[in-house]
């Protein structure tokens, strides 16, 4: 498997060549939008298992390019109680509809009558996607700052979002300790104060200390978009915190996580009433962001209740009571006809199964 995985990284490798950075979803159609900035976390994997130095040294230039681009032409600068700090958003140069969702982008965009509103529309329709995003109301915006408005006011450039500046943030960690592998010690210290300087960005302005919980900030009004989202839990799941931390921080995730009540389902029947914020409606990466930050904290009570979630998604996985409603992800959204398989769905299933029940004596 290490030498699929190594395969894998290659391609990356070659795209950032190449393009000089990888297209979403590494596809040609998707040249106008670029992949989030996870790459030193999937080299991470790869490192645990090889430590294959020889790659590393040969491929770090490149994998160094793809974050600063990042830090370069993705960042914003800004002061909060008398201290500078930075943090990312997504931004999309491109003035074209998506490939993907050409017409309803034309028609999205066509309630603007000045073609540089349009192109700007068109932009920032698109900057989410790079998220994995694929409903833009996280970065909608109506007159009063909420979301009540359409697709065409979607406005990216006004949020600093929790999970892209996490996945920064895990990076430039993983780079310090890349290049102290290779004992680069110049590259070392330079992410390292990077990664601290993220951290602390991310807690002074992302933290909300009365929710307990990250949230998108929105620049215009120099407030917290204080919206329910999956990756609210990012900063837990990527474990960027000490160990000194963290377990108060998943106490406090888990008092929003009962408060916005996002763990109901029981996975007896399709029809059963779901809240809003039910963690089981959501894209299963996410499920297992929600998840794995809850178990990643330490906390007694947090772990309990990722065990609870996992237990109930493996069950009814294997069941199958429910397949038309969770283990086809959101495929109805999408597709008339139901389809087995689809890519993420397996993966986060077994990696579920994997860590909690393979050796273990949990029940289903």
């Amino acid at each position: 498997m290490t030498t699929t995985v190594k395969g894998i990284l290659d391609n990356f490798i070659l795209m950032e060549k190449k393009y000089g950075y990888i297209p979403r979803g590494t596809r040609i159609y998707y040249c106008n939008n670029r992949q989030l900035p996870v790459l030193p976390l999937l080299v991470d994997l790869y490192m645990q298992h090889t430590n294959d130095l020889y790659w590393l040294r040969k491929n770090i230039e490149v994998i160094d390019h793809e974050l600063r681009h990042w830090l370069h032409y993705r960042c914003l600068e800004m002061t909060a109680g008398g201290k500078v700090y930075h943090l990312a958003m997504y931004i999309n140069e491109n003035k074209n509809p998506r490939p993907e969702k050409y017409y309803s982008d034309l028609k999205h965009c066509s309630i603007f009558n000045v073609t540089a509103k349009i192109e700007e529309c068109y932009s920032n329709i698109k900057a989410p996607g790079g998220a994995g995003w694929y409903y833009p109301e996280r970065f909608i915006f109506d007159e009063k700052g909420g979301t009540n408005a359409s697709t065409a006011y979607t406005n990216p450039r006004r949020v600093l979002p929790v999970d892209l500046n996490v996945y920064l943030c895990k990076g430039f960690q993983l780079m310090s300790k890349f290049y102290e592998e290779i004992n680069d010690h110049e590259n070392a210290t330079y992410y390292r104060n990077k990664y601290e300087h993220w951290v602390e960005s991310i807690q002074k302005i992302l933290y909300s200390p009365t929710d307990g919980i990250w949230y998108d900030y929105d620049i215009a009004t120099h407030a917290h978009r204080a919206s329910c989202f999956p990756t609210n839990f990012a900063p837990l799941w990527a474990e960027i915190f000490d160990t000194d931390h963290v377990r108060h921080y998943g106490k406090k995730a888990l008092g929003y996580f009962k408060k916005i009540n996002m763990m109901p389902f029981r996975g007896s029947s399709v029809e059963q009433p779901k809240p809003r914020h039910d963690l089981m409606k959501m894209f299963m990466p996410f499920k297992h962001m929600v998840a794995m930050a809850l178990y990643n904290s330490g906390d007694t009570e947090s772990q309990d209740f990722a065990r609870e979630f996992i237990r109930r998604w493996v069950k009814q996985s294997i069941d199958c009571e429910c397949c038309k409603y969770d283990i086809y992800d959101d495929v109805q959204q999408r597709s008339p006809e139901f389809i087995w398989g689809c890519g993420w769905v397996v993966l986060v299933s077994l990696d579920f199964i994997n860590t909690f029940f393979v050796d273990s004596d949990i029940a289903l």
